[in-house]
């Protein structure tokens, strides 16, 4: 929720608080949210399970801990 007249502001900071995440966990992220908007609840949960095993195996997640481990901002590879 924003303070009236505030709301494009806020969108824009949520907007790129997102596109600085991984790409793959961003990707898998919403196409978890459409199954389950589209199918409901039960393949919804089924499709974050699938999306999150995907983030978790790919390039990017390792990426993301060897950043935190040596204090640095990620390099995304979208991998």
């Amino acid at each position: 929720m924003t303070e009236p007249g505030k709301a494009i502001e806020e969108a824009l900071v949520l907007a790129q608080r997102i596109a600085a995440r991984a790409p793959v966990a961003v990707s898998e992220t919403l196409r978890a949210i459409e199954a389950a908007y589209v199918a409901g609840d039960e393949r919804g949960w089924a499709e974050t399970a699938v999306a999150r095993d995907r983030a978790r195996a790919s390039a990017d997640a390792a990426e993301g801990v060897a950043a935190f481990l040596q204090k640095r901002p990620p390099r995304w590879s979208g991998r």
